[in-house]
């Protein structure tokens, strides 16, 4: 048995667009800026020193919930994944508090199958919540954060970054890091030929 642990932020949910038009709202004339690295207060410059605030706390279920969309057939793709005899699916996702919330409410409108397991981790890396728990085959953790594709090096057996403009840095700076273009079921068809 193969376990999938699927990031939802930056994988399956769009949320960097969602911000982007929050912010475009805000600041009529202004568009965020495309930096390859993911620094929130360079992507959004006037929000600068409250940018946590306005996202994380302010527009929490406008921003995890109403208005972020789905990366173009990546639900049907983590669905159909979960329906497959040689896997497992699991999402990991960093949130918190009213975050988790808004992602569960996100998630079941958008269709995710509800037997799919849902795992929110905070204050750890997601390579020390895997860490040891895991008896499967093979480990997969797909993410496109730089600093999670870190902590799983050792810990799972194929670390699989979603290549997005704020992984550009880390991307040209570790040329064999496993990539994916998008979350889709060509892609995760792929893995299960590993």
């Amino acid at each position: 048995m193969n376990k999938f642990y699927i990031d939802i932020d930056g994988c399956i949910r769009n949320l960097v667009a969602a911000v982007d038009r929050l912010y475009c709202e805000q600041h009529p004339g202004e568009e965020p800026e495309v930096v390859p690295v993911y620094d929130l207060a360079m992507r959004y410059p006037r929000w600068w020193e409250d940018i946590w605030d306005i996202v994380f706390r302010q527009h929490v279920d406008r921003l995890f919930n109403f208005d972020a969309e789905q990366y173009p057939g990546a639900i049907d793709a983590v669905n159909w994944l979960h329906n497959q005899d040689e896997a497992k699916v699991a999402l990991l996702s960093k949130q918190s508090d009213s975050r988790i919330a808004a992602t569960d409410l996100w998630l079941d409108a958008q269709g995710l199958d509800p037997t799919i397991e849902r795992m929110y981790v905070d204050q750890i890396s997601k390579g020390e919540y895997i860490l040891g728990a895991d008896d499967a085959l093979m480990t997969f953790l797909i993410d496109d954060s730089p600093d999670e594709i870190e902590s799983v090096s050792g810990v799972v057996d194929y670390p699989i970054m979603v290549a997005r403009p704020w992984n550009k840095t880390f991307r040209e700076g570790n040329p064999n890091t496993n990539l994916l273009t998008n979350v889709d079921v060509q892609a995760l068809k792929a893995m299960l030929a590993v």
